[in-house]
């Protein structure tokens, strides 16, 4: 019998009623126990949280692991115990990421956890609230405690934060392997559509960029091409 994420992965990408949609996000059926994995966090991480973006004081994060780079894992033992169920040589990074009360963060896309360079972002809700939603694709998704979802970043994605508590989730981007291949979705005609139109977004922006900032396009193209080379060197 086909898995529960396998049907809700077949229904979203290939159901009659979207044909050409793929929803860049969806559940899983791996368990997460958030309230373990919350008390970690709040002993050993939870004060090292800081902002991301300059421009939105509300959005913080932490980054525990990237591989080469980063490995505070020693101090998160239920964490990695967690990670040895996608494979170590599969996990390139682990983030917590938190969204203040009454907060959002802006439509975007990111190059991280997209699945054109091979990889896809994993969201384990830890701590949340029902008015805490998450907006990909323009639909909106509430995801609740001791679950486990799928994001493609390529995806147009958003964050709102309506309650008045924190929001925080672990996000554990991966790269296909045996035990993460059931986190990528099958090829298919909404895939491919999905990410020519991500490719050709990217490559208007591009051109808009080398007019009217042409020192930030050589920044982004490098970015990109050394993150593509350490994926491959990540997979060799």
């Amino acid at each position: 019998m086909p898995r529960e994420d396998q049907i809700l992965k077949h229904i979203l990408v290939s159901g009659n009623n979207h044909m050409y949609s793929y929803p860049a996000i969806w559940r899983t059926e791996t368990r997460v126990n958030s309230a373990l994995l919350l008390e970690e966090f709040e002993a050993a991480m939870a004060n090292q949280l800081h902002t991301i973006y300059p421009r939105n004081v509300n959005w913080t994060g932490v980054n525990v692991f990237q591989r080469n780079k980063v490995n505070h894992l020693n101090a998160l033992p239920a964490l990695e115990s967690f990670l040895e169920l996608f494979g170590r040589e599969n996990v390139l990074g682990v983030t917590y990421f938190n969204l203040a009360p009454n907060s959002d963060l802006h439509r975007h896309r990111d190059m991280n956890g997209n699945l054109l360079f091979g990889v896809m972002r994993l969201h384990a809700p830890l701590k949340t609230n029902p008015k805490a939603l998450m907006e990909v694709q323009k639909r909106f998704y509430h995801l609740p405690l001791d679950t486990l979802w799928v994001l493609d970043t390529s995806g147009l994605h958003a964050l709102q934060n309506g309650g008045d508590q924190n929001r925080i989730h672990l996000v554990i981007d991966v790269r296909y392997g045996a035990s993460t291949a059931k986190y990528f979705p099958d090829f298919s005609i909404p895939v491919v559509l999905h990410l020519t139109r991500f490719v050709f977004i990217v490559l208007m922006k591009v051109l808009r960029d080398i007019v009217t900032q042409p020192a930030s396009v050589l920044f982004r193209l490098r970015s990109i091409f050394r993150r593509f080379f350490e994926n491959e060197n990540k997979i060799k």
